[in-house]
């Protein structure tokens, strides 16, 4: 599923019944299972890893606001992923390069439970050794009790709308940054929203969820600060190379 349509999901008029989009919990479950079959290797895969090109931006999930570092549509390479980030996709530095990225600006949030590539036909992951066909990425942070947050980061969908008609949209150097906040009814959880949808259409996000009976209070249990979320969502490293082989259907 594209990165756009994910976050769309989530976009409704009413903030109280906003729906749909990824299970994060079935991704943290299934992260922490991989994570640990592949800590215990880490040291030799990481160092068996290609060097893969990747640019660009994260994202965080927060309301934003005052100034924001600029940020440039077609960054030079970032700079190398930390030594000690695991390697969840084995053959590009993509998934380290993202887990430094939310390092730098949001260590509250700790390690990500998983990484991934996936593509606009998937409702999930792709086959790690499917990476260069990746149309977006993601990241699952377990951040807290009651508190969880979605990294994704990917290319447009071919004819697919970005609009919405209901976000909080903010011109900004190399394109538009987007927030909103909304509540799923089924798990009482709110979300705070960002996303930067650049000139050239990639886009970066996250999804922030809270569990709290009130707004206010989930304001208050936060990890992750307005400040920092818009560092991380206007940060120029993260980017990735196009799909060598785009995907045309499921």
């Amino acid at each position: 599923m594209s990165v756009e349509q994910q976050l769309r999901d989530h976009f409704r008029d009413d903030p109280a019944e906003g729906v749909g989009g990824p299970d994060l919990e079935s991704v943290l479950d299934r992260g922490r299972r991989r994570r640990r079959a592949r800590v215990a290797g880490f040291a030799g895969a990481a160092g068996a890893a290609a060097a893969a090109v990747t640019v660009g931006a994260v994202v965080t999930a927060s309301l934003v606001g005052g100034d924001a570092p600029p940020t440039v549509s077609v960054p030079d390479r970032g700079a190398d992923p930390a030594a000690g980030s695991p390697d969840f996709v084995t053959g590009t530095d993509v998934d380290e390069t993202i887990q430094q990225v939310v390092a730098d600006h949001l260590p509250a949030l700790g390690d990500a439970a998983d990484v991934y590539p996936s593509d606009w036909f998937a409702d999930g992951p792709i086959p790690d050794a499917d990476f260069a066909d990746a149309t977006d990425w993601q990241a699952a942070y377990p951040v807290a009790d009651g508190e969880r947050a979605l990294v994704l980061m990917g290319y447009p969908k071919p004819g697919e709308p970005t609009g919405c008609s209901v976000c909080h949209d903010e011109t900004v150097p190399g394109g538009t940054l987007r927030t909103q906040v909304t509540r799923l009814q089924g798990s009482g959880e709110w979300l705070f929203m960002t996303s930067l949808l650049r000139d050239d259409g990639f886009t970066v996000g996250v999804i922030d969820y809270v569990t709290a009976d009130r707004l206010a209070e989930a304001k208050q249990a936060r990890s992750i600060s307005d400040d920092d979320a818009a560092t991380v969502v206007r940060d120029p490293r993260m980017h990735f190379d196009p799909p060598a082989d785009p995907p045309t259907g499921p």
